[in-house]
């Protein structure tokens, strides 16, 4: 499944129209986005120098009728090639073309202006009114806060991080279409790996065909933790040149990008017959996955959903099983709103997509994972990742 521009434009607007809904039944008159996924789920565009560099170079100002862009100079023309409206695009700073053809686009962007800050008062003074506003505060650099400060001085502001996290954690369709084939791609990824594992193959090889696998389908590799041996053990590491021996695990940690939404999956192999005390272990941490996929449902908090998988890989007799979670949100980021965690009081609704997990490791002997996608669904959970999650074995 690849999605065309029109069926992406479709999701942009579907997300827009949700977000301006929530504004208008809010406190908020407007919101400010500063984080780039905040930004791509205000306004449809994907900074490409935003996965790059994460310092703040976007804002995005949202109102229940209209949004408006502020960006650099260079990224005016992707932006509107992305189908932002030039007329709500605000340039700012210096960046030269040999020539801007009179009848491009970009020649009818907002007047150009010399920083960040100058870029976003400008934008700020386009409102109307506007008694509250919220503030994606937590990738808000202080150049913008004065900037808004100063555009609106009878304004209150707010903290609107986690109002936005809320508004992001229930999926469109469009949305889960994009999590579903990012998970599917991962997965193809991991499954090609392990049928290339062989005698003389290395972890860099086999992360090669894990990465290849995802580029063709259309997706970016982002996050590829692949170790063998007692390395497996390494919760998050780069694969290295280490030859696959026999008796290895062989542990696939992957997440990758697809239209700018995440995947995340684990899985677990063996080189050669798994031990019994490497069965044992996979059988009890992947009943305590299983717990988590058989229970999750609207109205379940997600510190009993951690409990549960607990409790159920204990059960099984891993004892004792700890853990700092067995799973998170997931979406435009890979943690994204919530973890499956103690204590933790999300309710889970539908249209939430989450990572569930129950890892292993034990430094010196070798490490093993298993972790799916859920989408909650009005009566449970439907699981996007379609592998199997056996143990899997590499013939020798």
């Amino acid at each position: 499944m690849t999605l065309t521009l029109s069926a992406m434009a479709e999701v942009s607007e579907a997300r827009l129209q949700r977000l301006q809904s929530k504004i208008a039944g809010s406190q908020f008159d407007a919101i400010v986005c500063c984080g780039f996924e905040n930004i791509q789920y205000a306004t449809g565009y994907r900074s490409a120098p935003g996965l790059n560099r994460r310092s703040q170079r976007m804002a995005a100002i949202v109102t229940p009728s209209t949004v408006v862009l502020v960006g650099g100079t260079a990224e005016a023309a992707p932006a509107i090639d992305g189908g932002i409206d030039p007329e709500r695009y605000v340039p700012y700073g210096t960046f030269y073309f040999a020539r801007v053809s009179d009848d491009h686009p970009m020649t009818r962007c907002l007047p150009q202006q010399d920083s960040l800050g100058s870029g976003v008062e400008y934008a700020a003074r386009l409102l109307t009114s506007a008694a509250a506003v919220g503030i994606d505060n937590d990738d808000c650099s202080d150049e913008v806060r004065a900037a808004l400060a100063s555009a609106l001085p009878g304004t209150t502001f707010h903290n609107a991080s986690s109002w936005l996290q809320g508004v992001r954690s229930v999926k469109l369709r469009g949305e889960v279409d994009r999590l579903r084939r990012a998970a599917r791609l991962a997965e193809n990824g991991i499954t090609a790996a392990i049928a290339a594992a062989a005698p003389g193959v290395t972890e860099n090889e086999l992360a090669a065909v894990v990465a290849s696998t995802i580029s063709e389908g259309g997706a970016m590799p982002r996050s590829i933790t692949l170790t063998t041996g007692a390395r497996s053990a390494l919760a998050d590491e780069f694969p290295t040149n280490a030859v696959i021996q026999p008796g290895d695990l062989l542990r696939f940690d992957v997440s990758c990008d697809y239209e700018g939404y995440r995947s995340d999956i684990g899985r677990t192999a063996v080189i050669d017959e798994p031990t019994a005390l490497q069965r044992k272990c996979y059988d009890a941490i992947w009943r305590g996955e299983e717990r988590e996929i058989a229970i999750c449902r609207p109205g379940l908090r997600t510190g009993d959903l951690f409990t549960a998988a607990i409790e159920a890989v204990e059960e099984a007799g891993l004892r004792p099983y700890r853990r700092q979670h067995c799973g998170h949100g997931i979406g435009m980021q890979i943690y994204e709103g919530f973890r499956v965690a103690p204590g933790d009081d999300h309710v889970l609704e539908p249209g939430n997509v989450l990572c569930v997990e129950t890892p292993y490791y034990v430094l010196g002997w070798g490490g093993m994972m298993v972790e799916d996608t859920l989408l909650i669904t009005p009566d449970g959970a439907e699981v996007l990742t379609v592998s199997t999650r056996d143990l899997r074995t590499v013939a020798w």
